[in-house]
C-alpha cells in the first residue's frame, strides 16, 4: 500500500495566512483546510484552537526561536555590541513582517482576538525577557554593567516597535541598520560618534 501523503505544517500556516489577511480572524477552518488541501480535523490535530491557529501563521516561531536560541549562547562570545546588533537585526527583520500583517488586519476592521486570551505570550514580551537574559548573563560574566536589565531590554525592544511602525507612514528617521547601531550604542553607553568604550557602562564587552 502507498504510505499515506503528509502535509507539513508550513503548507497549513502558509494557507491559514492567507485567509487570515483576507478574512481577518473571522476567516473559516474549513476555508483554511480547502486552501491547505487537508480536514479541519488534521488542522486541529495540530493546532488546538483557532487562536493557536492565527498566532502561529502570524509569527515565524522557527526563526524566532534560532536566534533567541544564538543569544543564549552568545554571552562571553564576541562583544556585547556586536552581539545586540546581531540580534536586534533579526529581530527588527521579524517584526518587518509581522507588523504590517497586524496593522493591514486592523485597517481593514476585521475581528481580531484577544492577545491576553492567545496560547502564547505576545512577540514584544518574549524578545524582552530573551535580551533581558542576555544582559544579566553578561553582568554576571562582568563585561556589563546595567542597573535594569530587563527594563532596558523591553525599552530597545520598544524602541525597534516604534521604528517599523514609522516605517509603514513613511516616518523612519534614517537607515535601519544606523538605527539599530545608534539604539545599541545608546544603550551600552557608548558615545554615537566614535563607538568608545565608557568606563560607567561596558566593561569589556
Amino acid at each position: 500500500m502507498p504510505r499515506p501523503v503528509t502535509i507539513d505544517d508550513k503548507v497549513i500556516l502558509k494557507a491559514a495566512r492567507e485567509m487570515f489577511l483576507l478574512h481577518g480572524f473571522k476567516a473559516q477552518s474549513a476555508l483554511i483546510a480547502k486552501q491547505a488541501g487537508v480536514s479541519e480535523g488534521t488542522i486541529f490535530k495540530r493546532f488546538k484552537t483557532k487562536a493557536q491557529l492565527f498566532l502561529t501563521s502570524m509569527r515565524d516561531y522557527e526563526e524566532e526561536q534560532k536566534w533567541i536560541d544564538d543569544l543564549s549562547e552568545a554571552p562571553g562570545t564576541n562583544t556585547v555590541r556586536e552581539n545586540l546588533i546581531s540580534a536586534a537585526t533579526r529581530i527588527m527583520e521579524q517584526m518587518e513582517v509581522a507588523i504590517p500583517r497586524m496593522l493591514s488586519l486592523r485597517a481593514s476592521g476585521v475581528p481580531m482576538p484577544n492577545p491576553a486570551k492567545m496560547p502564547h505570550r505576545p512577540p514584544p514580551i518574549v524578545q524582552g525577557e530573551a535580551l533581558g537574559n542576555y544582559f544579566m548573563e553578561e553582568i554576571n560574566l562582568g563585561r556589563l554593567t546595567m542597573a535594569e536589565p530587563m527594563i532596558q531590554a523591553h525599552m530597545l525592544i520598544g524602541s525597534m516597535i516604534h521604528y517599523v511602525m514609522g516605517s509603514q507612514m513613511g516616518l523612519t528617521p534614517c537607515h535601519r541598520m544606523h538605527y539599530i547601531e545608534t539604539l545599541v550604542d545608546l544603550h551600552l553607553g557608548l558615545s554615537c560618534s566614535n563607538k568608545r568604550e565608557s568606563t560607567g557602562s561596558l566593561v569589556n564587552g
